[in-house]
This record gives structure tokens, sequence and C-alpha cells, in this order.
């Protein structure tokens, strides 16, 4: 985790007290939140640019696995080129 979404986690962790917790889908939950700290979380999301209604559901659904070089199973370069994606997949 890095940049925007870092900070974003960050600042929702320390504002509302809730804990984090990662999947192996690599999904991030916020446990421990109360009903009216939701939209606090979802304000806080939305201005660090985290949660984006012009992005794809096809993105927003993605995840990149390491690719080559480190996986012996790869055939692309996933993790380069899943990066890229937002600018170019926004919805209108």
């Amino acid at each position: 985790m890095k940049g925007a979404l870092r900070e974003a986690v960050r600042q929702v962790v320390t504002s509302t007290g809730c804990d984090v917790r990662f999947t192996v889908q690599q999904n991030l939950l916020f446990t421990g939140l109360r009903e009216e700290q939701k939209d606090l979380v979802n304000s806080i999301l939305r201005s660090r640019g985290v949660l984006d209604a012009r992005i794809a559901a096809v993105l927003r659904q993605s995840m990149a696995c390491p690719a080559l070089p480190t996986c012996g199973q790869a055939i692309t370069e996933s993790e380069r080129i899943l990066p890229g994606w937002p600018k170019a997949f926004r919805s209108s």
C-alpha cells in the first residue's frame, strides 16, 4: 500500500479507531466501525481519490499478480500494466 490509499487508510483509522484486515483476495476491510461512521469513511476515501465512481467496475474488481519475472507460471507482465488502467478505463 502506498500513496493516496495509504494516507486514506491512515486517516480512516485515526479518525474512527477501527481495525484494518487484509483478505487473501487483496481486499482491505475496515472492521469495528459503527453505522454512523460510514459516511465519514466514505468522505475520507473520496477526498483522497480512493473511491471514484468514474472508475469502471472491471477495474475496481481487478488485481494484478507479480507475474514476470518473479512467478514461474507467468506469461505476461500484468503488474506493470494494471496501474496504468485507471486513466484508460474511466466511465463517462
